[in-house]
This record gives structure tokens, C-alpha cells and sequence, in this order.
């Protein structure tokens, strides 16, 4: 077994050596030592295996796309493959990006195809013309961080298959080409929840074609969708919109009493997420018109705030609806976030409030107040 090691690093290092001189080590004894060899082994006879040509790719490909294999095996038969000059490397990528999970061979995937640059992209264009490759080559070009992509993939971005439209359009999503916003748009329009979501995500990437206003109209409608991950998604997206429009959108739909339970906890992450003064007196409103539910929901999302002056507005904001709201005092639930929030951002003002729970509360509330009061005062637990 030394021996063969010390074989093949001598023939790895021998890189102008003719293939004629490579007989002593076969290409069968080769391709086992990828197979079965240790990550020094497959290193060194990589190098001797990319001598052999086009030979390899054969057995190559069902090494690649074998999803049983080991993840190292595949890739060093990927990066092998990837150093021939043949267009069959483009079509095994591209089935690959369509059947695996694999994250590390994806990425080197993706990398292989974009090094190919406009080669590769002529290679899949061409596919796109196959029913049988469509998908396949959709997903690689979709991989390919290239302006030339952006003609074929519109040319499907309409396409009957739900997994091609998808592809397409979160790929344009990422260009900026004012060409897409038509594609964005009617797409909102599709059948298909994931179609319609996806471009939502496009198109609040696309603030420079839209004033925020004209956003947050666009994407409004969505918050009543009839799927929900779309109405969850369309929050998201209008808590990135930077203008009091989205907010006052969201803070309504929030406090609407026919609001799905899910969509309130992603409006209260979404409001929480804009960090402006305006959302954040937006959830100070919600608190007296929520359930108890998003009422613990908002006061521990807002001692996840890190920002110095937003936290002093949020100790007020906590303190008020403490001492004004009497389900504040009822619930133990609703104390217990209090206390949490009050220690996340050091609320000096609470130690009296603090020691009212030690003493008075529930008993899962007075460990919470304890934990608070030790860490806000620097002092020990108070018995």
C-alpha cells in the first residue's frame, strides 16, 4: 500500500509525462484509488486521472450524480471533470444542481459553471429548447452569476412547470435590469403560492424602480392572500420598505381581530425589524388592542432591540403598559416577558416594579424578576 501511495504522488507530480508513460498504473487501478484511497490519495491521483481525458467522464458522471456516494468522492470527480475541455462537464453539472442536497457540491458546481462563463450558457440556452433538459438547465443557469443569463431565463419565466418559473425568477431577482420588473409584476399574478412569493422577495429589491410608496401599495394586497406563507411573506417584504406607509399597513393589519394568529407574530418580528421610532410606537399601540398572546410575543421581541436610544423608548413603552393595563398585573405569562425585556435592556426604572413581583408574584414570575432585579442592580438575589 506504500508503495502504491509513493506511485502515485510520483505520477501526479510528473504532470508533462505522455499517457503512454501512465501503463504501469491503469485507469481502472485510477479510478479505485479515488474510490477507496484516503484524501492524500485522491488529491495526488486526481491529477494522474485528468491525464486520461475524456475517457474519465463517463465513469465520472456516475460517481458525480450517484447521491449514495460519499460527498468527498463526488467532489474530487467533479473538480476532475471540470478540468476537461468538453461540453458534456456543462450537462453533468446541470443534472446535478437539479438532483442534489449537497450544499459543498452545489457550490463547486455553481463555481465550475460560472468559471465556463459564455460557453456554458450557450450550452444550457440551448438546452432550454428540450423539454426533457429544461429544468435541469434552468437551475444551472440560474447558478450562473452572469448577466447573459437574464435572456433565456426570461424567456421561461413563464413557463407551464411550476419548478421553472421558480428557478427563473428568483434568479432575475438578483440582476438589476429594469427589464424584469414586467416579469416581477405578472408573477405576482401566478396561480402557484411559491411563484407569487418569490416575487414578492424580487421585488422589494427593486426600490429604485418604485418610490416606497408605490411598494407598499404593490405589495399590500398580499398581507390577505389566500396562502399564508404568501400574507407572512409580503410582511416581510414591507418591513424593508423604509417609509411610515409600510409600517402604519402593517400596525393595521396587526390589530385586525380576523388577523391569522401566524401573521401577527410575523408583523410583530416585521415591525420590530424596522427599528424606527415609528414601528416601534406602532407595537407600543398593539399592546392595548392584542391578544395576550402577541402581547408576550411584542414585549420579548422588544428586548431583542439593541439600539441604545431605542431601548430607552422601549423601558417607558414597557413601564407604561405595566402600570396602566391591568392584564400586565394578571398575567404571569406577560410578567414573566416583562421581566425578561427589562433585564435584555437594563430598565434601572423597573428595580421597584422588580421587587413588587419578588415579592407578590406568582412563583415562575418571582425567578423571572430575581434573574432581572440580580442583573439590572449588580446585586445578589434578593431572598
Amino acid at each position: 500500500m506504500v508503495q502504491q501511495t509513493e506511485n502515485i504522488m510520483y505520477l501526479s507530480q510528473q504532470s508533462n509525462l505522455p499517457l503512454n508513460n501512465l501503463e504501469s498504473f491503469s485507469l481502472h487501478s485510477a479510478l479505485k484509488t479515488l474510490e477507496n484511497g484516503s484524501f492524500e490519495e485522491r488529491w495526488a491521483i486526481a491529477k494522474v486521472l485528468v491525464k486520461y481525458g475524456e475517457v474519465v467522464i463517463e465513469p465520472l458522471k456516475g460517481v458525480i450524480l450517484d447521491e449514495n456516494r460519499d460527498s468527498e468522492y463526488r467532489w474530487f470527480a467533479l473538480k476532475i471533470i471540470s478540468q476537461l475541455d468538453n461540453p458534456d462537464t456543462v450537462l453533468i453539472i446541470s443534472e446535478l444542481l437539479n438532483t442534489t442536497e449537497d450544499e459543498d457540491l452545489i457550490s463547486v458546481g455553481a463555481q465550475i459553471l460560472a468559471s465556463q462563463g459564455e460557453r456554458a450558457i450557450s450550452i444550457l440556452t440551448a438546452l432550454l429548447d428540450s423539454p426533457s433538459y429544461r429544468l435541469c438547465a434552468t437551475k444551472a443557469l440560474a447558478q450562473i452569476p452572469h448577466r447573459l443569463v437574464i435572456k433565456p431565463l426570461l424567456s421561461v419565466a413563464d413557463d407551464d412547470n411550476v419548478d421553472i418559473r421558480q428557478s427563473a425568477i428568483a434568479s432575475l431577482s438578483n440582476f438589476d435590469d429594469s427589464g424584469i420588473i414586467p416579469i416581477l409584476e405578472n408573477a405576482l399574478k401566478d396561480y402557484n403560492s411559491v411563484i407569487r412569493k418569490e416575487a414578492l422577495i424580487g421585488l422589494v429589491r427593486k426600490t429604485k424602480y418604485y418610490s416606497p410608496q408605490q411598494l407598499a401599495t404593490l405589495i399590500t394586497p398580499f398581507l390577505d392572500d389566500v396562502d399564508l406563507t404568501v400574507c407572512q411573506q409580503a410582511a416581510i417584504c414591507l418591513s424593508h420598505i423604509p417609509h411610515t406607509l409600510a409600517t402604519d399597513i402593517l400596525f393595521s393589519t396587526l390589530i385586525k381581530p380576523h388577523t391569522p394568529i401566524p401573521l401577527q407574530h410575523t408583523i410583530t418580528k416585521s415591525l420590530a425589524w424596522q427599528e424606527t421610532s415609528h414601528s416601534i410606537h406602532a407595537l407600543e399601540k398593539a399592546l392595548y388592542l392584542v391578544s395576550e398572546e402577541i402581547c408576550c410575543e411584542i414585549i420579548a421581541i422588544l428586548g431583542r432591540i439593541n439600539k441604545p436610544k431605542i431601548k430607552e423608548t422601549i423601558a417607558k413603552i414597557s413601564l407604561k403598559f405595566y402600570r396602566n393595563h391591568e392584564l400586565a398585573k394578571k398575567s404571569d405569562q406577560i410578567i414573566q416577558n416583562l421581566c425578561y425585556t427589562w433585564q435584555q435592556i437594563n430598565a434601572q426604572e423597573s428595580l421597584d416594579i422588580l421587587i413588587s413581583i419578588i415579592n407578590t408574584g406568582g412563583e415562575k414570575s418571582k425567578i423571572y424578576a430575581q434573574s432581572a432585579f440580580h442583573n439590572i442592580n449588580k446585586t445578589p438575589t434578593i431572598d
